[in-house]
Parts: C-alpha cells; structure tokens; sequence
C-alpha cells in the first residue's frame, strides 16, 4: 500500500496532481515529499500546505534530490517536465533498484543433456537450429505475393515457428516480415528456400542461426 509519495515540480502539473489525489484517495498517505528549485520553495510550501491533511499527514519541501530520496518515497512522480527527468531520472532509479541490503543476484545456466555437437539424436540434427530473417519489396502489393514467398519454405517442408509483420513506412500497404524457421541457413533446404525467396523480394536478410533450443 502506497504510504510514501515523493514529487519533483511544485507547478501547473503538481498542483493537477495533487486536487486529482485530494479527491481519489481513500484516505491521506503518510508524508508527501516535494522537490523544487530553491528559489521556489516558498511556492511550492504554499502549495502543499493546502493538501495539508487532505493528500498527506506530513508534507516537505526539498531543493536536493539526495534529502528527498533519504526520506524513503515508494514512489516519485515528475511533474516538472523532460527536463527534470534527464537531470533527475538516473538518481531516482539508482535508488529504486537495491531497497534491501540484503539482496543477491544469482545466475543459472540450464540445458538440455547433449553429445559434444549439442544434437541429441543424430536424426534431429536437421531441426537443431533455427534461423531468423526479414524480407520485403518486390510484387509486395500484388494478391498472392505473401503466398507465394512462403510457398518457398512450405515447398521443401521448412516449418516456421514464427512470422511478424512491420509497417515500411513508404506508404500504405508496405510490410516487413520477420521469420524465424527450422534449419540452419547452410541446410541444403533452407538455403534453397531463401534463394527461391530472393527471386520475389527486393530484399532478404539473414539475420542468424542459432541452436533450437535459444
């Protein structure tokens, strides 16, 4: 449950902010910590004591970021444009990302049992890899098209496990389409399969192979 609330900005944005809090709340947070320039501190005191008891128990005002954070806020919330978020963005996060002194990252590698050559059963060793690629352009706007690019993998009895589409953004109607398949690029198969796809796209792209299992 949200106690704490620290703010950046005592303005136009802060003061939407907090009527919108005033009237949303099911009752007052515990304390509400602002950050503002020094020359404004009288503003945004002003401000805030009229939320007094209404969005918070306890409301300060602080011209440094450090003493604001020291103060513990679940969360902050900038109200002083992108300007404030370049400046004060990294410093807020850094000091969300270790709350516990405690903490430990550990890291786990896991696989499956495998030969030296990372197959299994030599008899999968056709479908032990993947490979991702984009193709677009060409007869891309004729009916049938898409059909007859995938046909160059279904042909040779390539399976796809995924397909993605991304607007070009030279006019409408224009697509990107992003594969992933079974096979290594090298595989006899796949290789004619992308040579066959060349033959109805602008362009093609091997992205890379990589084991099945990634």
């Amino acid at each position: 449950m949200l106690e704490r609330l620290g703010m950046i900005g005592s303005g136009g944005i802060a003061a939407t902010l907090l009527e919108a809090l005033a009237c949303e709340l099911p009752a007052p947070l515990s304390r509400l910590d602002c950050l503002t320039m020094s020359d404004s501190m009288a503003t945004a005191e002003a401000l805030l004591q009229q939320y007094h008891g209404r969005v918070a128990d306890t409301v300060v005002v602080h011209d440094d970021l450090s003493t604001l954070l020291g103060c513990g806020p679940q969360m902050v919330i900038e109200c002083a444009g992108h300007g404030a978020v370049r400046e004060h963005g990294p410093a807020v996060l850094a000091a969300g990302i270790e709350d516990d002194p405690e903490n430990a990252t550990r890291f786990a590698w896991i696989a499956r049992a495998s030969n030296a050559t990372g197959v299994s059963d030599p008899a999968d060793a056709a479908t032990a890899h993947k490979t991702a690629l984009v193709f677009w352009g060409g007869g891309d706007l004729a009916p049938g098209w898409l059909v007859a690019c995938l046909t160059e993998f279904s042909s040779r009895a390539i399976t796809l496990t995924r397909i993605e589409s991304r607007p070009r953004r030279i006019g409408l109607g224009h697509y990107m389409f992003f594969c992933d398949l079974l096979g290594a690029a090298d595989d006899p198969a796949v290789a004619d399969a992308i040579a066959g796809l060349r033959s109805h796209c602008e362009a093609v792209r091997v992205l890379g192979s990589f084991p099945a299992a990634a």
